[in-house]
C-alpha cells in the first residue's frame, strides 16, 4: 500500500508516539509542515514528554495534540498521517460506532483513552470547515518525514 502524493498546496502532519513497555517514560512528536505550491514554507514541530504512558496512550494524545494546533479557517487541506492503525482506524472506522454504542467497543466494553476520544471528537466536529484526511504510513516504509517523527518521539523518551 503506497501512500497518496502530496499535493502542491496542503499541510502535511506526521505524529508518533513512543514509550518504553509497557508502561513508562514516553513522549509524542507532531510535525505540521505547510506547502504553498509544491514549497515548503512553514515547519513546527512539537515534542511533548509523559513519565507515565503507554504508547496507545501517546499516539492518541498526539493525535488530540495536532487537532489542538488546527485553525479553523485553514484553507488548506490537512493530511494527518501516522503509522500506527489503531490510532487512525479509531478515528476513520471506529469512532462513530463507538457513539452509537454508548462509547463502548462492538463487544460492550469501554473503550480505552475514552477522555481523550471525546476531546478528538469535539476537536474534529468543530473542524469541519477544515478539509481534513488521515492516511496510514505503511510499516517498515521509507517515508522520511514519518521516521524523523518517530526518532524524535524515540529520543525524547531516551533524554
Amino acid at each position: 500500500m503506497a501512500l497518496e502524493p502530496t499535493p502542491d498546496h496542503c499541510i502535511l502532519a506526521y505524529i508518533s508516539g513512543h514509550s518504553v513497555s509497557p508502561r513508562g517514560r514516553a513522549a509524542f512528536a507532531v510535525t505540521l509542515r505547510r506547502f504553498v505550491h509544491g514549497k515548503l514554507e512553514k515547519e513546527v514541530t512539537h515534542v511533548v514528554h509523559a513519565a507515565d504512558s503507554t504508547l496507545a496512550e501517546r499516539e492518541v494524545a498526539a493525535l488530540l495534540f495536532l487537532l489542538n494546533c488546527l485553525r479553523l479557517d485553514e484553507p488548506l487541506p490537512v493530511i494527518v498521517r501516522n503509522d500506527y492503525a489503531y490510532t487512525l482506524d479509531s478515528v476513520t472506522k471506529w469512532m462513530e460506532g463507538w457513539k452509537a454504542r454508548g462509547w463502548k467497543t462492538s463487544d460492550g466494553k469501554p473503550i480505552k483513552h475514552l477522555d481523550m476520544w471525546m476531546k478528538i471528537d469535539a476537536r474534529l466536529k468543530a473542524l469541519a470547515p477544515v478539509d481534513l484526511s488521515f492516511q496510514l504510513v505503511p510499516k517498515n516504509s521509507d517515508d522520511a518525514l514519518n521516521v524523523e517523527v518517530t526518532e524524535l518521539a524515540k529520543k525524547a523518551v531516551a533524554a
